[in-house]
């Protein structure tokens, strides 16, 4: 099976996962200039600030369930690209911090680090794909 989602339920968490992670960056982008733009009350600042968590957790759930319904194959990529994904990204938030204690990229954030994340994913998962072709 080419298909990374090898089945009708699979299929039907995945295709909510474009739009999902659309209103994530969405709001992960409208929050942030929001927060750092405007005066606004503490209540409504936390509630801004947790916006995008939910979203993300929503993110989630709706990725844990769709690998829960494809077939082992598909669920041992998944956690193989995971697998080099985690420590990978880790080592970057380790690079960040010390090249900060050295006096370099002082101007980095952990919100700077953060969406390399994701990108570390995307070569990982086509990395794990071609090594069970």
């Amino acid at each position: 099976m080419d298909s990374a989602c090898s089945s009708a339920e699979a299929k039907r968490y995945t295709r909510w996962l474009i739009p999902m992670a659309l209103v994530t960056v969405a709001a992960v982008i409208a929050v942030s200039w929001t927060l750092e733009n405007r005066q606004l009350g503490a209540e409504l600042r936390i509630a801004l600030a947790v916006t995008p968590v939910l979203l993300w957790g929503g993110m989630v759930l709706l990725m844990v369930a769709g690998v829960r319904h494809v077939d082992e194959l598909q669920q041992r990529i998944q956690l193989e690209a995971l697998a080099i994904t985690f420590p990978t990204a880790m080592m970057l938030g380790m690079l960040v911090e010390y090249l900060q204690k050295a006096g370099f990229a002082t101007s980095l954030t952990i919100g700077d680090v953060w969406p390399w994340m994701f990108l570390i994913y995307l070569p990982a998962y086509f990395f794990a794909r071609l090594r069970y072709r």
